[in-house]
């Protein structure tokens, strides 16, 4: 199995760390190797296989997306692991459900949610559940003893584990790790004479989380930049704010999911919007977003690196599907 997720792993993007419940937390730093979109996703399908053995007759595994199914990197992890399947001598049977959480998160959409995964899988018993996003593997957290009792969790594109929804023993996954002190470090390196850096989120609650985590990690000064943040505005409002930057600063956008009106956007076409009318070099922590709007940001590891980076990555991808073949 490792060797099939090595030929798949072809860039070193987003730092990432082992999760597993039962070592208490964290368990190994992955390296550079996962950027959760087509190049990764596929160690989650090892992991969700293994975590349900090999002699199943029937081995089914849900896949709960937290975004509706036109996201961009959406389409990529579907992709990747359609592509890893295909080279699975086993027969697998795989579902996907796109809850769109972002968009429908009030307590009336997530009852009627419930319901119908509940109602739709009642005659289908499922052996793993993959969740990608915060939301989705929240939702898993807390509902999954409605339509899946018992089944082991693995979840990927998270940057945290939940802290107020209790994880169980059988949950494994891979954390994400969006570089935004390397950004601006970078940025630093790229404009050695800007002064002022402004990091950019929107208004649903996922761009509030990340301007949270953007000010613990960074604050209001970090590598000789003074950082002002933007928030709470209409796209409109974000395109003017961009284009009266002057050009020896520097504009980080993280995530714009909704506006100050309500209005929800693709976060990389939002980002490509607005960088196309930013007077000042744009960056993000997401390679999604390099369309060539976006100069640049901190999602990879040097070349030099590459080497040992895949060693390591052996042992890690080892590790962490002992730990999903763990009985329950």
């Amino acid at each position: 199995m490792t060797g099939l997720l090595l030929g798949k792993l072809r860039s070193y993007c987003n730092e990432c760390v082992l999760w597993n419940a039962e070592e208490g937390g964290r368990v190994d730093r992955m390296g550079w190797g996962f950027r959760l979109r087509r190049a990764a996703l596929p160690v989650l399908v090892l992991m969700g296989v293994a975590a349900f053995g090999e002699t199943a007759s029937a081995e089914r595994i849900l896949i709960l997306y937290e975004n509706e199914s036109t996201q961009p990197a959406t389409i990529e992890i579907s992709q990747g692991i359609a592509g890893r399947l295909a080279k699975d001598a086993r027969h697998i049977e795989l579902y996907s459900e796109h809850l769109d959480l972002v968009r429908f998160g009030a307590e009336g959409d997530r009852q009627r949610l419930i319901r119908y995964v509940q109602e739709k899988y009642a005659g289908k018993p499922l052996d793993a559940l993959l969740t990608v996003g915060p939301s989705a593997l929240r939702f898993a957290l807390a509902e999954r003893g409605r339509f899946a009792p018992g089944v082991p969790i693995v979840f990927g594109a998270v940057r945290e584990v939940p802290r107020d929804v209790p994880v169980p023993a059988d949950a494994t996954g891979v954390l994400s790790r969006f570089d935004v002190k390397g950004t601006l470090e970078l940025a630093r390196k790229l404009q050695p004479e800007a002064k002022r850096t402004t990091i950019l989120t929107g208004s649903a609650p996922f761009d509030r989380s990340w301007e949270e985590t953007a000010r613990a990690l960074v604050g209001e000064h970090y590598a000789g930049f003074d950082i002002d943040y933007v928030s709470g505005l209409s796209l409109e409002d974000f395109k003017a704010m961009a284009a009266g930057l002057p050009a020896d600063s520097v504009l980080l956008i993280l995530s714009v999911f909704a506006d100050a009106n309500g209005v929800s956007y693709i976060p990389r076409d939002a980002a490509s919007r607005i960088a196309v009318t930013s007077g000042a070099p744009v960056y993000s922590v997401y390679s999604s977003y390099f369309d060539g709007t976006v100069l640049a940001g901190h999602v990879g590891a040097p070349s030099r690196r590459s080497g040992r980076r895949w060693r390591r990555l052996r042992c890690d991808c080892s590790t962490a599907t002992a730990l999903a073949r763990r009985p329950r």
